[in-house]
């Protein structure tokens, strides 16, 4: 019976999405223009649709693929990281997910164990946190400085370190400022 299913504390603690929430709410009301997610309205680039018809024409994903994803995938990943980025990768070290949200909370839980501390920038992205909470992780928030773009404040991530942070967290562009950290 489903009343008598037990949440996991885990699951529990991580807090309702303000993006989803805004979404239920916006569905109550008549004539709402939403605009709090990316959702193409044209469909997927006809070269998009090409590729993906001659894969599946091929038998190479008619099914299940190989959990890491395809190897020829993986082979041209390995490429462009070589080429474009000077990334020594071969495809045994690529893993393809079907976006970034689950790529990024595969590589939280493989990392993060219960207790380990995650460093975010502060604002993040919600699901960025939930991520670390549902590894049982610790989310820790270094501020971005606002009067210069949200940049990262380097040294107050180096104040947050302690021995328990596992990771730092970041993306760039982060979300939901757009800020672009620069290399250095």
């Amino acid at each position: 019976m489903v009343e008598n299913l037990r949440i996991s504390n885990r699951i529990r603690q991580i807090p309702k999405s303000a993006i989803h929430e805004m979404t239920r709410l916006s569905k109550q009301i008549e004539d709402v223009a939403f605009l709090s997610w990316t959702k193409p309205t044209s469909g997927a680039p006809v070269h998009i649709r090409e590729v993906t018809t001659e894969v599946i024409n091929k038998g190479l994903m008619d099914g299940y693929s190989e959990s890491a994803g395809l190897l020829e995938l993986r082979k041209e990943n390995a490429n462009k990281l070589n080429r474009d980025n000077h990334i020594d990768a071969n495809p045994d070290q690529i893993l393809v997910t079907v976006g970034a949200i689950e790529g990024i909370a595969s590589a939280v839980l493989a990392v993060v164990d219960p207790g380990d501390k995650v460093i975010l920038p502060s604002p993040t992205y919600s699901t960025h946190s939930n991520q670390v909470l549902l590894a049982s992780g610790k989310p820790v928030f270094a501020p971005t400085i606002e009067d210069q773009g949200f940049m990262l404040d380097i040294e107050a991530v180096r104040k947050i370190i302690t021995p328990k942070t596992k990771a730092i967290l970041h993306c760039s562009p982060i979300n939901p400022t757009g800020t672009v950290f620069s290399e250095q």
